[in-house]
């Protein structure tokens, strides 16, 4: 009896009718190089291992910019804000604010604010954006650097120290000093806004003995100008925020959040 010759499916070539022959000659077509496989597999390990390595170069090098980059610590003197009166009238209010570079590295000045200024209890304090750069004396601040002074003045319209302390004893309006400064340090462009509002303080009230300032005025009847500034700063919780970093790229505008 003649065998018949097949051709089967999957298969390069005939057989005689053996089936296993056949599954064999399908899993060859079906086999993957396996050279090829095992240099795809060493480019993917390759790729990963440099993956991994840019990444911790990374992590480095922002450990590094954040332990060596400058560091601004803005504050102000909590019971100092002078008045310039000539006779009953007065003609400007100072607050000192107090920069100084606790970091490592030197703090270039890109953009300052600030404004000392009252209002209203109902009336909205205004945006930093609006108001004039702060006077600092430099473009920039090293570390370890004694403390920059930056002073800001209030020039009162139309009323005399007396009608001033009046309403502010009475709480007719207040007053606030706030702003920000943006600094770049490291190629990292940062920013630290500021705010304060003062707060008279009676002198025969435990504040005033716990602060010192009743030392400062006996007995004796205080003056318009002491009675504006008998008191001390207290920090606004909307305005006085932590320092954050605005823009990895110094050139680059950015908007405060």
């Amino acid at each position: 009896m003649q065998n018949k010759r097949q051709v089967k499916e999957g298969c390069n070539g005939t057989h005689d009718g053996n089936p296993k022959q056949s599954r064999q000659n399908q899993s060859l077509l079906q086999r993957p190089n396996r050279r090829l496989c095992r240099v795809t597999v060493f480019r993917c390990r390759i790729n990963n291992a440099a993956y991994g390595s840019v990444r911790f170069a990374e992590a480095q090098w922002e450990l590094m910019r954040e332990k060596e980059r400058a560091r601004l610590d803005i504050g102000i003197q909590s019971a100092e804000l002078s008045a310039e009166c000539a006779g009953s009238d007065i003609v400007h209010l100072i607050a000192t604010l107090t920069v100084r570079n606790i970091g490592a590295s030197r703090a270039f000045i890109r953009r300052t604010s600030g404004t000392l200024t009252t209002k209203t209890p109902d009336e909205p304090l205004a945006e930093p954006e609006n108001c004039s750069p702060l006077d600092l004396p430099d473009k920039f601040i090293d570390p370890n650097q004694p403390i920059v002074s930056v002073k800001v003045y209030l020039f009162p319209s139309d009323i005399s120290a007396q009608a001033f302390a009046d309403r502010l004893e009475q709480e007719d309006f207040s007053v606030h000093f706030f702003g920000f400064i943006e600094y770049e340090t490291l190629g990292l462009l940062w920013r630290k806004e500021f705010g304060y509002d003062w707060k008279v303080v009676d002198r025969h009230s435990s504040l005033g003995a716990m602060l010192g300032l009743s030392d400062r005025y006996p007995n004796s009847p205080r003056s318009a100008k002491d009675r504006i500034t008998y008191g001390h700063w207290m920090a606004n919780e909307m305005k006085d925020k932590p320092e954050y970093p605005i823009s990895s790229d110094p050139k680059q505008d950015q908007q405060p959040n």
